[in-house]
């Protein structure tokens, strides 16, 4: 069965992320934005069993992002593309770490260097480019992929047909209910469970 991976902006109300995580089934949450520790977001979604992972843009020759203390589970991984194989090789033990791929190129090294998942695409818009290469490293690869696209019902829809193990969304960007949205993405991925 597909799994849900919530994009959390950092300025979220721990209140909503937790009543989201309530109203489904979601396997990790992506704090998304600035350096400092959202520490009441990490616990809200490690409270709830999700596994909550920090987004990091990085720079080339930029600091590790592993010198930053945190209590999340790992770290997911954007920007400049030689920094997040440094990082994936450098990562703490026990650690998870996940990076964006924007080409099957650096699909196939990040995947090889040791990612636990590949992000194809963002939550703002769904690239058909993205999805064929989730669909692609699906089909060839073990390491999970992560297909993102925005929470609209025509989106969702494409992003469930692929059948890819994990798809992401931002369910906290528009005026609707975020434990509504998650509730009725559950209800759609158990549907697709059950008809695939």
């Amino acid at each position: 069965m597909q799994r849900l991976i919530l994009s959390v902006p950092a300025g979220t109300e721990p209140a909503a992320l937790a009543a989201a995580l309530e109203a489904g089934d979601v396997a990790a949450v992506v704090i998304v934005g600035g350096l400092t520790e959202p520490s009441s977001l990490i616990e809200t979604a490690q409270d709830r069993g999700a596994a909550a992972l920090i987004s990091r843009n990085l720079d080339e020759g930029g600091a590790s992002p592993w010198l930053i203390p945190t209590a999340a589970d790992g770290l997911h991984l954007d920007g400049d593309f030689t920094a997040r194989r440094g990082a994936i090789e450098a990562r703490p033990e026990g650690m998870t770490v996940g990076a964006t791929a924007a080409s099957r190129h650096e699909a196939m090294t990040l995947g090889e260097g040791g990612s636990d998942y590949v992000w194809f695409g963002t939550v703002d818009a769904l690239s058909e480019s993205a999805a064929e290469m989730a669909c692609w490293w699906q089909a060839l690869f073990e390491v999970p992929a992560v297909l993102a696209g925005p929470a609209d019902d025509a989106s969702l829809a494409l992003m469930i047909a692929t059948r890819v193990e994990f798809i992401a969304v931002n369910v906290f960007q528009s005026n609707a209910d975020p434990a509504a949205r998650v509730a009725s993405i559950d209800a759609l991925l158990r549907e697709g469970a059950v008809t695939s």
